[in-house]
């Protein structure tokens, strides 16, 4: 079994606090291509959001933070290419066009969150800060 060096900076870096991470960076990981929704077993991002029944009222406090908000793109989308963008199921995390620069900036889309975490346990710098939300109202999955 070969071993696969790892660049500088992923374990032991400042940005990563804790257990040892297990992510790769972005040269040494190759993009998954999945299928298109089907509509019986997968489906639209949109449509799984309605489906979920979690409601976010209009003056709620943002449950959502980034401990640095330089993290994001410095760490992140170099190391990373992003992953915010991938990990969170309901598109939550996404980097836009910032100024003319050609700039990366993470805006976070609270509304649509499902309150599932995964933020909180895949952001590989440990940068988001997820509170319960107020009034505690996830997802109301029913039976149809």
């Amino acid at each position: 079994m070969s071993s696969i060096k790892l660049p500088p900076g992923i374990n032991g870096s400042p940005f990563c606090k804790g257990p040892v991470i297990n992510v790769l960076s972005l040269r040494l990981s190759k993009k998954i291509e999945y299928p298109k929704p089907d509509g019986v077993i997968s489906f639209e991002l949109l449509e799984n959001l309605a489906r979920s029944g979690t409601n976010h009222e209009n003056d709620q406090p943002v449950h959502l933070t980034l401990k640095d908000t330089k993290v994001p793109v410095e760490k992140n989308y170099k190391t990373f290419d992003g992953p915010e963008n991938r990990f969170c199921p309901a598109g939550v995390y996404e980097y836009v066009d910032e100024g003319t620069a050609g700039g990366k900036k993470l805006q976070i889309n609270a509304q649509n969150c499902l309150h599932c975490k995964t933020c909180d346990i895949k952001d590989p710098s440990q940068n988001i800060n997820w509170v319960v939300p107020e009034g505690g109202g996830g997802p109301q999955y029913s039976s149809t």
